[in-house]
């Protein structure tokens, strides 16, 4: 009787066209599966950066000290990294860190810089043609030789080139630099796991937007 029932009951549903509800497949397409078409869609656009730790209870004190580190490190490497961007915000409670980045923008700022090389007593021979040691700085900087100039710092002549920085996405740059600013908070008394990793406890999981695209990075053996 029961089967008969459920038979009967799934009859009539289908007959009346599912009214609670209709079947669709689940949409498995995610942003970062279409990072670059995502980028070029939103380039020029700023969009806020979150970064997240998740640990095991953290001590009062060392929520406030970690917090504190995060928001110091992460400015320090934006500016370093020429990525303009605006509020920094952090948060936290005893098993999740975070910290948000407002207007974030999406790539690197292009910059000129002065690179010295060897001294022009080195750099040319007594012909004033290019040694090997200008014709390797040149290389490594991909300039050609006549772009070379002369100037002195202190009681030396040195050569120098100007070289523009490319710039690049602001997630492939996080992507190398989150591991370091998180290794890089310190505490009173710490807790060693994997071998190597230090931290005031052991973390779980980690987390790194920025708008809609993930930022992939690792750290104690997580990888996001």
């Amino acid at each position: 009787l029961a089967r008969q029932c459920s038979q009967l009951w799934l009859k009539t549903r289908e007959e009346i066209g599912y009214p609670l509800g209709t079947y669709q497949e689940a949409n498995l397409v995610y942003p970062h599966v279409s990072e670059k078409l995502s980028r070029k869609e939103v380039l020029g656009q700023a969009q806020t950066f979150v970064l997240e730790i998740g640990t095991e209870e953290l001590p009062p004190h060392d929520v406030v000290e970690a917090t504190e580190q995060l928001e110091k490190s992460l400015v320090q490497i934006l500016g370093k990294r020429r990525l303009s961007h605006g509020k920094v915000h952090t948060y936290g409670t005893p098993r999740r860190l975070a910290v948000v980045v407002e207007n974030l923008c999406l790539k690197q700022m292009e910059e000129e810089v002065e690179l010295r090389g060897p001294p022009v007593a080195k750099a040319f021979d007594q012909e004033g043609k290019p040694t090997k040691a200008a014709e390797g700085f040149c290389r490594k900087n991909n300039v050609p030789v006549d772009s070379l100039y002369k100037k002195i710092d202190g009681k030396t002549e040195y050569i120098y080139a100007r070289v523009k920085e490319s710039a690049r996405y602001a997630d492939e740059v996080l992507s190398e630099d989150l591991p370091t600013i998180i290794s890089g908070i310190s505490f009173p008394k710490s807790m060693r796991w994997n071998s190597n990793i230090v931290f005031s406890r052991p973390v779980r999981w980690i987390m790194a937007l920025h708008g809609d695209l993930v930022v992939p990075f690792s750290f104690a053996g997580i990888s996001r």
